[in-house]
C-alpha cells in the first residue's frame, strides 16, 4: 500500500488557520476529535506530528466546515489521500442507497473505534462487539486493528473476562507482531497491565506499566504513560492495603515509593495545561488513598471531596470516590455511612457489568456486616463477590478473603454443621434464582468454565 509523505508544517497550518476562522480553541478540537490534549498541544507547538489515527479523528472532526478543496489540502498535508482513495475498496454504509454515503473501511473502522471509546452510555459488553467490528474494518495489516482489539480486551477484563482477555492478547501480540507502531505499543502493554493488575498479579503489572513509560520515555511521547502513572501510584498503595502483614520497613518503603509517583504524576499535569480536569480528579483520588494510608484522614477527605466534585458525574468514575471514602468510614467504624454509600454505586455498576466493581462493593457491604455482628449477611454477600467476580485485585481479593473467612468461621461455630450445610443450600438457591445479594448475576455473564460451583465449593471446604 503507497502512503503519501504528511506535511506536518503545512497540516499544522491548516488546523491552526481553521480553529483560528472558526474562533475555536486547542481544547475545544481535543474534546471534540476525542485526540488526547497533550497531542494537540505538542502538535500545534510544532513538537511532534500527528500520527495516521489522530490525523483521520481531526479531520473527521472539522472537514464538516471545509470546502472540498480545503478537505483535499488537509488529506494531502496528512498523508491520508492514498489511504482513503486508492487502497480499498469502498463499502457503503446502506447498500439500498447506492451511489450515496461511500465510506472507506479505514473510515468506517474509525466510526467504530470513536463510538465505542467515547460513548459514556455505551454499555461494556456493546463496546466490545463495535471494537471487534473496528478490527475488522481496519484489517489485520494495520495497526489501528490491534490498538481497536487491545480496546476490546480491557473491556472483557472489566466485566470479569479476563482468562478471554488474557486469550485475546495473546492473539494480537501475535497477529500484530512488527505491525504495531508505538501509540499501539503502548496500548498493548497498557492492556496487559490492566489485566494483570485486575487479576491482581501486582509483579506483572509493574513490568508492564514500567515497559510503557520506558516506551513513552523513548518515543518523547509523555502522554502515552499517563495511565500508566496512575497504577505504579497504586500498586505499592494496594500492598500496603491489603490485610497481609508487612513490616514497618516494607511498609515506609511502599509508602515513599507511591509519593514518588504520584509527585510524577502531577508534574506530568503541570506540564501540560490542556489536560482535562479529569487528570486532577485522579490525582486528587490517588493522593486522598495515599494519605489514608499515611493515617492522615483529615487529608484524605479533603482529597476525596475534590475529586468527587471535579468527577463527571456519570459512568463508574463517582463510584470510585464513593468506595475510598467508604473505607475510611469503616476504618471509624462508621458502617452505616459506609453502606449507604455504597447502595447507588452498586446500581451505577450492575447497570455496566462492572464485574469487579460489584465485587469491591460487596466486599465492603460485607464487612460493614461482619463488624456490626451480622455473620450471616456478612457471609453471604461476600459469598456473592466471589460468585460475581472470581479473581479480584490484589488488594480486593485479600481483603474479602479476610471477610469470607472471618464470618465463615463465626457461622460453623455458631450452628451446628446441618445447619451449615442448610445455609449454605439456601444460598446456593439464591444464587442460582439471582436473589438477594445475588441479583447482580443477572447483568454478570460468567466467564467460560466458571460456575457458582467454584464459589460454593469455598464455602464448604
Amino acid at each position: 500500500m503507497k502512503h503519501d509523505q504528511p506535511n506536518a508544517v503545512q497540516l499544522r497550518t491548516i488546523v491552526k488557520a481553521w480553529l483560528s476562522q472558526n474562533a475555536l480553541r486547542p481544547a475545544w478540537l481535543a474534546q471534540q476529535s476525542g485526540v488526547n490534549p497533550s497531542v494537540v498541544s505538542r502538535f500545534l507547538n510544532g513538537v511532534t506530528q500527528l500520527d495516521e489515527i489522530s490525523a483521520l479523528r481531526v479531520y473527521k472532526c472539522i472537514k464538516w466546515r471545509m470546502s472540498d478543496a480545503e478537505q483535499q489540502d488537509y488529506l494531502s498535508a496528512a498523508g491520508l489521500l492514498s489511504l482513503l482513495q486508492d487502497a480499498i475498496e469502498p463499502i457503503r454504509i446502506n447498500p439500498s442507497q447506492a451511489g450515496q454515503h461511500v465510506y472507506f473501511p479505514f473510515l468506517k473502522g474509525m466510526d467504530y473505534l470513536r463510538l465505542a471509546e467515547t460513548s459514556p452510555q455505551m454499555k461494556w459488553t456493546e463496546a466490545i462487539e463495535l471494537f471487534a467490528a473496528a478490527e475488522r474494518a481496519f484489517g489485520l495489516g494495520s495497526s489501528n486493528g490491534a490498538y481497536a482489539a487491545c480496546q476490546g480486551a480491557r473491556r472483557l477484563s472489566m466485566l470479569g473476562r479476563l482468562d478471554e482477555a488474557d486469550t485475546e492478547l495473546v492473539r494480537v501480540g501475535t497477529t500484530y507482531e512488527g505491525i504495531m507502531d508505538i501509540t499501539t505499543q503502548a496500548e498493548y502493554a497498557t492492556a496487559r497491565g490492566y489485566v494483570s493488575y485486575d487479576r491482581g498479579n501486582l509483579v506483572d503489572a509493574h513490568f508492564w506499566f514500567s515497559k510503557v513509560i520506558d516506551l513513552a520515555q523513548a518515543a518523547g511521547i509523555p502522554d502515552l504513560a499517563d495511565e500508566s502513572l496512575n497504577y505504579m501510584v497504586m500498586i505499592p498503595l494496594d500492598i500496603i492495603a491489603s490485610p497481609v502483614p508487612i513490616s514497618k520497613q516494607v511498609r515506609a518503603t511502599r509508602l515513599s515509593e507511591a509519593e514518588k509517583w504520584l509527585q510524577k504524576f502531577r508534574q506530568r499535569i503541570l506540564s501540560e495545561p490542556i489536560l482535562l480536569a479529569t487528570s486532577w480528579v485522579w490525582y486528587h483520588l490517588y493522593r486522598a488513598q495515599l494519605r489514608h494510608a499515611q493515617r492522615r484522614t483529615d487529608e484524605a477527605t479533603a482529597d476525596l471531596a475534590i475529586a468527587r466534585r471535579l468527577m463527571p458525574d456519570y459512568g463508574t468514575g463517582p463510584g470510585h470516590c464513593d468506595i475510598r471514602a467508604a473505607e475510611i468510614m469503616l476504618d471509624h467504624g462508621n458502617t452505616a455511612i459506609a453502606t449507604r454509600l455504597m447502595m447507588p454505586t452498586l446500581d451505577a455498576y450492575e447497570s455496566y457489568s462492572y464485574a469487579s466493581g460489584i465485587a469491591r462493593v460487596m466486599r465492603i457491604l460485607a464487612m460493614a456486616e461482619l463488624m456490626d455482628g451480622r455473620a450471616a449477611q456478612a457471609f453471604e454477600f461476600s459469598l456473592a463477590a466471589l460468585c460475581v467476580h472470581p479473581f479480584g485485585t490484589y488488594q480486593d481479593r485479600t481483603k474479602l478473603d479476610s471477610v469470607f473467612h472471618a464470618a465463615r468461621a463465626s457461622l460453623q461455630a455458631e450452628l451446628a454443621p446441618m445447619g451449615y450445610r442448610a445455609l449454605i443450600q439456601t444460598l446456593r438457591d439464591k444464587a442460582v434464582t439471582r436473589q438477594s445479594a445475588f441479583s447482580p448475576l443477572t447483568t454478570i455473564l460468567l466467564p467460560p468454565n466458571t460456575s457458582l460451583d467454584d464459589a460454593f465449593k469455598r464455602a464448604v471446604d
